[in-house]
C-alpha cells in the first residue's frame, strides 16, 4: 500500500510539473502576442494583396445569404477581392441563392460539387476544388453559417507582411440566438474562448495546436507546395488544425490576429447532444497532429485523466481525496489565469463567472470527448461517421 501511495505521489508530481510547463509555454506565447499587437498598433499601412475568400456550403439556405452579405460588405478594395462558394451537393436552395449573388456581383463565383471521391472527406474536397480556381495570393476561409465584421479581410490580410508568413488565424466566438437558454450559451461561450486562447498562445509561441476553419487564411503558394490536404484527405475533421500544422512543419510562419476587428462569430450548439457531438468531432482529429502537438496534448490528456481517476477513486479511498482536490485546484487556477489573460488580450467579452461554471465539467468532457471521438463515432452533416473515411 505504501508503494502504491508513493507511485501515486510520484505520478502526481510528474504530471503537475508537466502541466505547469505547458502553461508556461502558453503564457510565453500570449506575451509574444501582446508585443506584436502593440507593434501593429504603431505600424504603417501595408499594400492590399489580392484576396480569395472561400466558403464551403452544404444545405445552408438559411445562412449563406447573411454570410455573403457580410463578406461583400468589407472595407477592403472591391477590385482586390473574389468570393468563391463551393456548393457541396446541396439539396436545398443554397445554389440558387449563391447564383443570385453572383448575378449582382462579379466577385462572387460558384463551384458546384456533384460528387465526393472515395477516400476524401467532403469538406476537404470542396475546399480543394475552390482553391484550384482561386486567383488570390492570399486565401481566406470562413463557413456558410458564420458572420464576419466589415474589417475582417483587411485585418487578416495585413498580417501577410513578409513571405515567411503562410498562415493567419483569428478568434471565433458565438453569437446568441434568441431561442437559446442564456446559461447554456454563456458556458459554451467560455468553453469556446478557452480553445481560442490556447490557439493564440500556441501559434504565437511557436507550437501550433489548433485553429478554426471559419477564420483562417493561407498563402496559396504554400498550400500548393505542401500538396493541400495530401495524406490527411480522408480525415473527416481537421481542415483547419491539420492544415496549420502541415504548413508550419514545412517551415512557414503562422500568426494569430487578435482583436474584435478580425473576430468571426458563429452559432453555438442548440442542445447538449449537438454540443457533445461537436466535442467528439474535435477530439477525433488529435491523433493526426504532428509530433510536438501530440506530445504537448498527451501531457494535458494524461493530467486530466489522472485527476479524473483520482477523483473517482476518492469516492471509495479516503487517502485519495486530498490528492484529487490538490490536483483539481492546481489545474483550475492555472486555467483561470490563462483564461483571464487571454480574454483581455483577445478582446473577448466573456465574464469570468462562466469559467467557474465550466471548470467542474471541463476535465470529464475533454477526456471522454477524445476517447469517444477517436474510438467511436460522431454525428456530422448527413449522419454518424468515424474519424476517417
Amino acid at each position: 500500500m505504501e508503494i502504491l501511495a508513493s507511485l501515486l505521489m510520484l505520478m502526481s508530481l510528474l504530471l503537475l510539473t508537466g502541466y505547469t510547463f505547458v502553461h508556461y509555454l502558453f503564457h510565453r506565447g500570449l506575451f509574444r502576442l501582446s508585443l506584436r499587437v502593440n507593434e501593429n498598433a504603431v505600424s504603417g499601412a501595408t499594400a492590399n494583396p489580392f484576396v480569395s475568400v472561400i466558403i464551403a456550403a452544404r444545405n445552408e439556405e438559411k445562412n449563406i445569404g447573411d454570410c455573403l452579405t457580410g463578406v461583400l460588405s468589407q472595407n477592403y478594395p472591391a477590385d482586390r477581392l473574389e468570393v468563391i462558394v463551393a456548393d457541396d451537393r446541396s439539396t436545398d436552395s443554397t445554389a440558387s441563392i449563391i447564383k443570385e449573388f453572383a448575378e449582382k456581383n462579379v466577385a462572387v463565383k460558384l463551384v458546384t460539387i456533384s460528387e465526393c471521391p472515395t477516400g476524401f472527406s467532403p469538406k476537404k474536397h470542396a475546399v480543394s476544388c475552390a482553391v484550384k480556381m482561386a486567383v488570390g495570393e492570399i486565401i481566406l476561409f470562413t463557413d456558410a453559417d458564420s458572420k464576419v465584421p466589415p474589417t475582417w479581410i483587411s485585418s487578416v490580410a495585413s498580417t501577410f507582411k513578409d513571405e515567411e508568413t503562410v498562415f493567419a488565424s483569428g478568434l471565433t466566438s458565438f453569437y446568441c440566438p434568441n431561442d437559446l437558454a442564456l446559461p447554456f450559451f454563456k458556458i459554451q461561450l467560455a468553453d469556446f474562448l478557452s480553445h481560442g486562447v490556447v490557439s493564440a498562445a500556441a501559434i504565437t509561441g511557436g507550437i501550433p495546436l489548433n485553429t478554426n476553419a471559419n477564420n483562417l487564411a493561407v498563402r496559396k503558394r504554400a498550400f500548393e507546395d505542401v500538396g493541400g490536404y495530401a495524406g490527411v484527405a480522408g480525415v473527416i475533421s481537421g481542415d483547419d488544425d491539420l492544415l496549420l500544422q502541415r504548413l508550419t512543419a514545412a517551415g512557414g510562419k503562422a500568426v494569430f490576429v487578435a482583436g474584435r476587428d478580425s473576430t468571426v462569430t458563429t452559432a453555438p450548439a442548440f442542445s447538449l447532444r449537438e454540443w457533445w457531438e461537436q466535442r467528439k468531432r474535435w477530439g477525433s482529429k488529435t491523433v493526426y497532429y504532428n509530433r510536438s502537438a501530440v506530445i504537448l496534448l498527451s501531457i494535458v490528456f494524461a493530467y486530466y485523466s489522472f485527476i479524473l481517476i483520482c477523483g473517482i477513486g476518492a469516492l471509495f479511498v479516503e487517502s485519495l481525496r486530498a490528492a484529487a482536490a490538490m490536483l483539481f485546484i492546481h489545474k483550475t487556477l492555472l486555467d483561470a489565469l490563462l483564461f483571464f489573460r487571454g480574454k483581455r488580450l483577445l478582446g473577448a467579452d466573456v465574464g469570468m463567472v462562466w469559467f467557474w461554471f465550466l471548470a467542474p465539467i471541463h476535465i470529464p468532457v475533454v477526456v471522454l470527448a477524445v476517447l469517444f471521438g477517436v474510438f467511436g463515432k460522431f454525428t456530422w452533416k448527413d449522419g454518424p461517421v468515424k474519424r476517417k473515411i
